[in-house]
């Protein structure tokens, strides 16, 4: 094309004319041929001379020069249109859009942190202050305080890990589980759903266990291993059950209530836990661990008296001693009757 035609396609593409320097460099690198006019029109034998193009010179491309590719490349870039900035109302909408973005992402924020924070309960030691479960024989609802002389039963809460240990006095002697204190077996509290759920499987429930009644059964003689065999069946029954169970809590203030349904949906028992005070925690557990050792002592009387007696069966010291579902248990002289029943009562503390 020609100088002229050039510079129209310029101005149609960047809307404006081009600057000398655009044209030199677009002249330079070959884009347009340019046309000189010639004064001698006429030749001298008086006709027309036909006007011819001259072509530039090749350029001398030299060692501080950029090759011509280069050259056409800046300027093919010089002549792309310029991008145009968005229009106030295309910003206006955006605004608006990102706008309702940030507002939802912090209802959303909001919503899943005061769910969680309204289902945390804080670490601390708390105990029942309220305690209702399902008496099977009568069908009912009943509640443990009457049933009981006193309540002490408290739990340890860590990073969302519960930890229960029953303690109880009914006629002035303690009741407490000997597993809950010598063994860990937590639940786990989640605050998003409000449930409270066993962390172990059942393996792992058998594996501790196991080894804590072999524990029991090297200090107590009377934890023979069809006892501790019918033991553990027991305990397995009863812990896959509770891992059959729903619980769920409500958190109020400094207190939570535990709600337990059973496998068919019925309700089980409801527990109500109060955050204890750091004087009152240290005073409880004092308590908790001379019941401990009050129990311990009874067990190691139990363990000697079986040695004792543990070859007359008709005493009902027999392999069973201590779980009260022989046949033959409390069965003989009225002596051994009353031992029997002592005995019974001081093993079910476990």
């Amino acid at each position: 094309m020609n100088q002229q035609e050039w510079i129209e396609y310029f101005e149609l593409v960047n809307g404006r004319k081009p600057t000398p320097a655009e044209l030199a460099q677009a002249q330079a690198a070959g884009e347009f041929i340019l046309e000189r006019p010639n004064p001698n029109v006429f030749g001298s034998n008086g006709q027309v001379t036909e006007q011819r193009p001259i072509k530039p010179a090749e350029p001398v491309i030299t060692m501080t020069q950029q090759p011509q590719f280069a050259q056409t490349t800046a300027t093919f870039q010089q002549v792309v249109p310029a991008k145009k900035g968005m229009s106030k109302k295309t910003k206006i909408i955006l605004a608006s859009v990102f706008g309702s973005l940030a507002a939802i992402l912090l209802i959303v924020g909001g919503y899943s942190l005061w769910r969680y924070q309204s289902g945390k309960i804080a670490d601390g030691t708390y105990e029942v202050v309220a305690y209702s479960y399902r008496d099977e024989d009568k069908d009912k609802m009943v509640d443990a305080f009457d049933e009981f002389d006193d309540v002490y039963s408290f739990g340890e809460v860590k990073n969302n890990k519960f930890r229960y240990y029953s303690y109880l006095e009914d006629n002035k002697e303690p009741y407490i589980s000997l597993l809950d204190y010598e063994k860990e077996i937590p639940q786990k509290f989640d605050p998003w759903n409000k449930t409270l759920t066993e962390v172990l499987t059942v393996d792992e429930f058998e594996d501790v266990f196991d080894s804590y009644m072999k524990e029991l059964s090297k200090k107590y003689s009377f934890y023979t291993k069809d006892a501790i065999k019918e033991s553990t069946k027991e305990s397995l029954k009863t812990y896959k059950k509770s891992l059959k169970e729903k619980r769920t809590y409500v958190k109020h203030g400094d207190e939570y209530t535990v709600t337990i349904l059973d496998e068919k949906g019925k309700l089980k028992s409801r527990i109500t836990f109060k955050r204890m005070d750091k004087d009152d925690v240290d005073k409880r557990w004092d308590d908790y661990k001379e019941a401990v050792k009050d129990s311990k002592k009874n067990l190691k009387e139990l363990s000697d008296q079986y040695d004792e007696y543990k070859d007359y069966y008709s005493y009902g010291y027999g392999n069973d001693y201590g779980y009260g579902n022989s046949d033959d248990y409390g069965s003989g002289s009225k002596s051994g009757s009353d031992d029997s029943k002592s005995s019974k009562k001081g093993v079910d503390k476990i």
